[in-house]
């Protein structure tokens, strides 16, 4: 999944708000301002979402206090809905907990955007790389305990 981050002028609520969008850039609000901030863009990551749409809310503030820019995520499904602001506590909490709710590389670690599977083994992999040095790994390690028990007949 990714995580889109922009600048917001509601139409609705009237609501000037960094939102981070879950799904990316066809996800994020109608309502979308020009980029003018580095941090402004789509990310993998939610935490690194959170951290740079919070480094773009206080530059926007900054920049034009009488806007009072607000924070706000969600999923829109695709439907252009408006996020409710939120706490930045809650933001920090939401990208945390989104990123321990992600897939994850059963080899590396890294963030699976599109599964990659070996055919007979039960684990996810977030590239073919990651899978062919696992299963050149797996075939050395097998190689060696036959090596191993060779010796001892």
């Amino acid at each position: 999944m990714s995580y889109y981050v922009s600048r917001q002028n509601y139409y609705y609520s009237q609501d000037k708000v960094v939102e981070i969008a879950c799904g990316g850039l066809d996800y994020a609000g109608c309502d979308m301002l020009v980029r003018r901030y580095k941090g402004e863009g789509e990310y993998t990551d939610p935490r690194e979402a959170v951290d740079n749409a919070i480094a773009v809310l206080r530059q926007w503030q900054k920049d034009s206090p009488e806007d009072n820019p607000k924070l706000a995520y969600g999923h829109s499904l695709g439907m252009g809905l408006e996020f409710e602001p939120s706490e930045l506590d809650e933001v920090l909490a939401w990208g945390k907990k989104e990123w321990e709710s992600l897939d994850k590389c059963d080899r590396c670690g890294e963030v699976i955007e599109e599964e990659v599977k070996l055919y007979d083994c039960d684990m996810k992999f977030c590239s073919e790389k990651c899978a062919y040095e696992y299963a050149d790994e797996a075939y050395l390690e097998m190689l060696k305990y036959e090596y191993l028990e060779a010796d001892y007949e």
